[in-house]
């Protein structure tokens, strides 16, 4: 049973449905870089737009190859040549590997583990070794009669992409435990090396130089080696043979860092679409070398909300704190209207939508004004119509197969329920979506609410059920019961989220007769966030409203 064949095993008492919570959204955070600025490469951070340039370390040595991990909260860097670790704003700096010569670091999807360039035998070749985020269980995944450079992982996890260098460079791609090795370019008279993935795993970014004194240019085709094409020039390094163009992928896939040589032949960052269109530089350092980006995957944290079915209303809060809703917006309000929030368009903000009898009306949070002058306040901005389910579903919404943005779903009531999730078949956007149906051979009890969440941080979303009479929830991992977790109050009202930003959700119990929220940051835990919000018919939501 795979990821699109999940269900919901859960009873529908009165008017009371739990819309499911979106997985992780996909926010281009900072980009770390390394720069010879301040007389020594250092590594250091700032927006996507070039602003806040901070310096991270202070080190009397280079400090080089900054990798963000995939939550966000880590950078892996070469000191030395040792693999190291440190807070995403430099603090507790420690060693990982200790290494002959160990650079190019690269974190798995689950960041479990980290990829990197080894000199495993202290000899003239390197190698891909991968070590645990804890430093054990060091690996060498190649076999040390070539050189191996510069690994990046595919977004599944499955393989790893890297610079296998003879008489030329060439892509290579093999499994992630080292099997299959299989080459995806062949360059003649040039090196291809800096592989990096896209997120959806289906593109590959490259730099290539000519041998005969030609510039690298950032190079992109398709994962299985096709159709390769320049993009742009990149950039040269005074210290090493091979330029340090670094071309990597936005955490959304829109754009894509490299460095590129000044007029003055010093390095600095740019940017630039996959199509090769609206390049921009975002440092303009003509003295110094800034180069080596790494694009941080920033993961927000979720703040909860309620919707009223009496009113339509829905009051959204920007923290997960007593006070007052941050965000009051008009939706809905029809007799047996029942809510489903969930990021439409993937831009990393959760937006509304109502179910209303078997049709979808989805709708995105925007800010007004009457006049110039005027002081803006949100509304629901109509997106579009679906007609999907029957009257009697309960609507739900999520990113099931991980591709950014959420698609809507329904579970249909019944003796053992059966859930219908619309998904758009892959590699066709255009398609019209897919229908995936699931029977489920356990049947609830009366009362069960469903909720959903990322539970094991792949990025998708599974599915919970919540039993208000035992305070149990029935966590799911496609498909199957993975974990019971005592967890809440009977006549609690249930919702997941990620309270912390760490890429892995909470769960969350509303309180009607306390008009509070009671939350957990870690699965099992006891409730670690409790605060007073809502009114008593609220119905939970959570989400990144702000």
């Amino acid at each position: 049973m795979n990821i699109r064949q999940i269900l919901i095993s859960a009873l529908l008492i009165g008017t009371v449905a739990v819309p499911a919570i979106a997985a992780k959204p996909i926010v281009n955070g900072k980009i770390a870089f390394v720069s010879d600025r301040d007389g020594n490469q250092e590594i250091y951070v700032m927006n996507p737009d070039g602003s806040a340039q901070t310096r991270l370390t202070d080190n009397p040595g280079p400090d080089a190859d900054p990798a963000w991990s995939p939550d966000g909260k880590q950078i892996a860097f070469v000191r030395g040549h040792s693999i190291f670790l440190m807070n995403g704003n430099g603090s507790g700096v420690t060693q990982l590997t200790f290494g002959t010569v160990d650079h190019f670091p690269a974190w798995s999807p689950d960041g479990r583990t980290i990829a990197f360039q080894c000199n495993a035998d202290g000899g003239s070749h390197f190698d891909i070794c991968t070590v645990r985020a804890d430093g054990t269980n060091r690996n060498i995944l190649t076999d040390g009669r070539t050189d191996n450079r510069n690994p990046a992982w595919s977004p599944d996890g499955r393989s790893i992409a890297f610079g296998r260098r003879g008489d030329t460079s060439k892509i290579a791609l093999m499994n992630a435990d080292g099997t299959g090795v299989q080459f995806l370019t062949d360059p003649t008279l040039g090196y291809d090396d800096e592989p990096f993935f896209s997120p959806d795993g289906k593109k590959l970014v490259f730099a290539h130089v000519i041998l005969a004194g030609g510039k690298p240019r950032v190079t992109i085709m398709n994962a299985d080696g096709s159709d390769a094409e320049k993009l742009a020039d990149g950039t040269g390094s005074a210290v090493t043979i091979f330029p340090f163009t670094r071309p990597v992928f936005s955490p959304d896939g829109k754009r894509i860092a490299f460095a590129s040589l000044t007029d003055s032949e010093k390095s600095h960052i740019r940017l630039i679409d996959p199509d090769g269109s609206n390049e921009i530089a975002i440092t303009h350092n003509e003295k110094f070398n800034d180069s080596t980006p790494s694009w941080q995957r920033a993961i927000l944290d979720e703040t909860t909300g309620v919707y009223l079915p009496s009113t339509g209303v829905w009051l959204l809060r920007n923290s997960n704190t007593s006070g007052d809703a941050d965000i009051v917006v008009k939706f809905g309000g029809q007799a047996g209207d029942l809510p489903v929030a969930g990021d439409w368009d993937g831009d990393g903000k959760t937006d509304l939508g109502i179910f209303r009898k078997g049709t979808f009306i989805r709708a995105r949070l925007a800010p007004f004004a009457f006049c110039i002058l005027c002081q803006n306040f949100t509304v629901a901005a109509d997106i579009d119509t679906i007609d999907f389910g029957q009257d009697g579903d309960i609507p739900v919404a999520g990113d099931w197969d991980g591709d950014g943005d959420d698609d809507i779903g329904v579970w249909r009531p019944g003796v053992n329920g059966t859930f219908f999730l619309r998904v758009p078949p892959p590699f066709c956007e255009l398609c019209s979506p897919a229908l995936t149906t699931v029977t489920v051979s356990v049947s609830g009890t009366a009362g069960d609410l469903p909720v959903a969440g990322d539970w094991n941080l792949d990025g998708k979303d599974d599915v919970a059920t919540y039993n208000p009479p035992s305070n149990t929830f029935f966590l799911s991992d496609e498909g199957k019961i993975v974990r019971i977790i005592p967890f809440g109050r009977a006549a609690g009202r249930p919702l997941a989220g990620d309270w912390l930003g760490q890429g892995i959700d909470g769960l969350g119990i509303f309180e009607p007769s306390l008009i509070s929220m009671m939350l957990a940051t870690e699965l099992g835990g006891a409730p670690d966030i409790v605060f007073e919000f809502g009114v008593s018919e609220g119905l939970p939501v959570a989400g990144h409203w702000r």
